[in-house]
């Protein structure tokens, strides 16, 4: 399962649309409660973060996902012009954290 947390509806469909058609099972998550939640219902091989969500503490992601017990790379995009929430991610140890625009053209390579 792919596990993307973002409350941004054209990016989530736009990117629930294109696992659907590869056959890859993508679910997402609006809150982190939820994304916790979903987290430890499945099988999880990549989780995608939209770092400019409301509220999103990375430390507390980041702890969860790897609470798990497994390797599940994590990845995190953002605007462009937030480039130290950007680098603040990457500090954190998000093992890549791209552009909003990097992100939604390069998407299918990180679900892959």
């Amino acid at each position: 399962m792919v596990l993307h947390l973002s409350n941004d509806l054209m990016l989530v469909g736009k990117v629930s649309a294109w696992a659907k058609s590869n056959g890859i099972t993508y679910r997402n998550a609006s809150s982190p409660q939820k994304f916790a939640q979903l987290l430890s219902e499945g099988e999880c091989r990549v989780v995608l973060v939209d770092l400019q969500m409301k509220n999103l503490d990375m430390a507390e992601v980041l702890q969860s996902v790897k609470a798990v017990g497994q390797e599940i790379p994590i990845y995190g995009y953002a605007q462009h012009v937030m480039t130290e929430l950007i680098q603040e991610a990457e500090q954190a140890g998000f093992n890549e954290v791209l552009t909003r625009g990097q992100f939604d053209r390069g998407f299918a390579r990180l679900m892959s």
